[in-house]
C-alpha cells in the first residue's frame, strides 16, 4: 500500500468532537475485552450502542471501525494510549500534556465508489463525516501523486477501486494499492498505448495483486509487443 500525508487545517467543532468520541469508542471497547473477555466484534458494537452516551457524532459505520480499532490492538501488552514515549515524557513533566487519540480510520470498498466517508476530487480530499456534512482539504501534491490520486479518483466513480484513510488532528493519511496505480499512471499519460492495454494491465494486477508491477509490465510487454523503451520509462 501507498500512503500519502498531508496537512489540513480543519478546526471545526463537530470534526473534533468526532474525534474525541470515536477515541472513547476506541478505549471503552478495548477495556470491555480486557475487563470483561468480549472478543467478538458484534457483541461489542452492540455493547458500545446500547451502554455509551455521548456518542451522537457517530454513526453504525464509524462505530463499527472505532470497535475494529480497538480489537487489532495487543492485547498481551500494555497500552499507551497518545503513545509510550508521550506517557513517560508527561510522567517525568518534560510536557505538560499531549493528545491522547488516534486519527479516525475509514476503509474503502468499490461498492461505495471509493470511499462512503470520502471522495478526492481534483486535488481535494473532500471528508464526509456524515450527511449534509463536507470538509474540503486543499492538497498540494507533487506530479506523481497527482497522477496516482487522479486515477484512483477516475477508478472510484466506476466502482473499480477503493482507498482508505485516517485523519487526526492535523494530518490526513491516504492510502490505496501501488501495483494498480504504477501500471494506471504511466499508461494514462502514455498517448501511444492502446485503451485495452490498460485493461488487461488493471486486469492481472486484481487477480494477481502479489505480483509488483515490474513482473506484470514485463509480461504484457513479451506478450502485448509493447517496445522495450516503454517498459524501462515505466519500470
Amino acid at each position: 500500500m501507498i500512503t500519502i500525508k498531508k496537512k489540513h487545517s480543519i478546526t471545526d467543532k463537530y470534526f473534533l468532537d468526532l474525534l474525541d468520541q470515536y477515541n472513547n469508542v476506541i478505549r471503552f471497547s478495548y477495556n470491555r475485552i480486557i475487563k470483561d473477555g468480549i472478543t467478538k466484534q458484534s457483541d461489542l458494537e452492540h455493547v458500545v450502542k446500547d451502554t455509551m452516551s455521548n456518542i451522537d457524532c457517530l454513526d453504525a459505520s464509524w462505530i463499527k471501525c472505532a470497535v475494529k480499532q480497538a480489537t487489532d490492538l495487543q492485547r498481551d501488552k500494555k497500552m499507551y494510549f497518545g503513545g509510550k514515549n508521550n506517557f513517560f515524557k508527561r510522567k517525568y513533566n518534560k510536557i505538560e500534556s499531549y493528545d491522547k487519540n488516534s486519527p479516525i480510520e475509514m476503509r474503502g470498498s468499490c461498492n461505495d465508489k471509493g470511499n462512503r466517508k470520502a471522495d478526492l476530487v481534483d486535488n481535494k480530499f473532500i471528508f464526509k463525516p456524515k450527511k449534509g456534512v463536507k470538509f474540503e482539504i486543499d492538497m498540494i501534491l507533487s506530479k506523481k501523486e497527482a497522477k496516482m490520486l487522479s486515477i484512483i479518483e477516475e477508478e472510484s466513480k466506476l466502482g473499480k477501486n477503493y482507498f482508505n484513510f485516517k485523519i487526526d488532528k492535523e494530518h490526513v493519511y491516504i492510502s490505496f494499492e501501488e501495483p494498480v496505480l504504477c501500471i494506471g499512471i504511466f499508461l494514462s499519460s502514455n498517448r501511444y498505448l492502446p485503451s485495452s492495454f490498460l485493461v488487461v494491465s488493471l486486469s492481472i494486477a486484481r487477480t494477481y495483486p502479489t505480483l509488483d508491477h515490474r513482473t506484470i509490465l514485463c509480461w504484457l510487454s513479451r506478450n502485448h509487443r509493447i517496445p522495450s523503451w516503454i517498459i524501462h520509462c515505466c519500470i
